[in-house]
């Protein structure tokens, strides 16, 4: 199946880098304005992207080295595909961000589109960990 790789540093502690991908404010800095915790349990976003695209992604795993979330609801291309987030320190300032979106059924050219705007959004949660201050999708 295919999948997006993305791997970036980040000079930021791998604690700061965490954090931006367990809490609704750090996900709100880096990839959309637009997200709530849609339940608690099992542990589920929702983030919406303008007003046509909204996903559900729950939290398969979160550990101090790994995240892995799965879209439960939304674009039928994106339903069942895995994000995973790692995590290592390279130094006590220097950190390295690992990404995977996992299970695509095609490469078709939204998984194209998608490609490039993960590479947008890897850049983002770069400057938000780095500067404390992203370029999440706008508040709709």
């Amino acid at each position: 199946m295919p999948k997006h790789c993305h791997l970036i540093e980040i000079h930021a502690p791998v604690e700061k880098v965490h954090g931006a991908f367990v809490s609704v404010e750090g996900i709100k800095g880096w990839w959309t304005q637009n997200a709530v915790l849609f339940a608690a349990s099992p542990k589920t976003y929702s983030v919406r992207f303008g007003s046509e695209h909204t996903n559900k992604m729950q939290v398969l795993s979160e550990s101090a080295q790994e995240i892995r979330w799965q879209c439960v609801e939304g674009r039928d291309e994106w339903v069942g595909t895995t994000l995973n987030f790692q995590f290592e320190s390279k130094s006590p300032h220097q950190s390295i961000l690992r990404f995977q979106h996992d299970g695509w059924r095609s490469e078709s050219d939204f998984f194209a589109f998608c490609n490039t705007i993960w590479g947008y959004y890897m850049e983002s949660v770069k400057s938000f960990c780095e500067s404390g201050k992203g370029t999440p999708a706008k508040k709709v």
